[in-house]
């Protein structure tokens, strides 16, 4: 059997087509990450460069399922000649921070005093990884916090992303959860970022 030269264009032409989707389809497969940090300018690995709204910044974490939008925990201030303070922010690639809205994220970790004061307002502890039962990818804080009326409260924040968004949950603390967290910590599939 000979073929026609239609159908060898058409042969190629197929093959060609079929190689180009595999590319793609790996190319898309790609996670995209943190290529470097400039201060306030994140570069991906995808080659955007992209400034989120803080300075300083420092990437802890990223939080990630598979398939879905990555989300980059980073550590950073709003400002740079005001009084601000470092905290943990939680941003898709791209996402400026509005700071007209809620935002996803933790409080300093660590002792946190009042300016002014000798004594600790809070005490929080801070972990990434797979932190929560049944949950591969997650981020975790313990808290325990001084309410306005001086009262002491204790929580447990938690955000776990989906393959497009986040959910963030505040449970009441309960012995129950957090040895499950401590007890991933343990197995070494989660670990506590402090502050250095």
């Amino acid at each position: 059997m000979t073929l026609s030269p239609t159908h060898c264009g058409t042969a190629v032409l197929s093959l060609v087509l079929a190689l180009t989707a595999q590319a793609q389809t790996r190319s898309a497969q790609r996670p995209v990450r943190i290529a470097r940090i400039d201060d306030s300018v994140l570069v991906l690995t995808d080659g955007r460069r992209y400034e989120p709204g803080l300075y300083g910044i420092k990437r802890l974490y990223t939080l990630r399922v598979p398939g879905g939008t990555p989300f980059f925990a980073l550590w950073g201030i709003g400002c740079t000649e005001c009084d601000g303070v470092f905290a943990i922010y939680v941003l898709r690639p791209g996402e400026e921070i509005d700071w007209q809205k809620p935002l996803h994220g933790f409080s300093f970790p660590g002792r946190d005093y009042q300016m002014g004061s000798d004594s600790a307002d809070a005490f929080r502890r801070q972990f990434f990884g797979h932190c929560l039962p049944n949950v591969p990818s997650s981020a975790v804080q313990l808290a325990h916090e001084q309410a306005l009326d001086s009262s002491w409260v204790d929580s447990i924040r938690t955000l776990v992303p989906t393959r497009d968004s986040l959910i963030a949950t505040n449970y009441p603390y309960t012995d129950f959860l957090a040895r499950k967290v401590l007890a991933l910590v343990r197995g070494g599939q989660c670990r506590e970022w402090r502050v250095r």
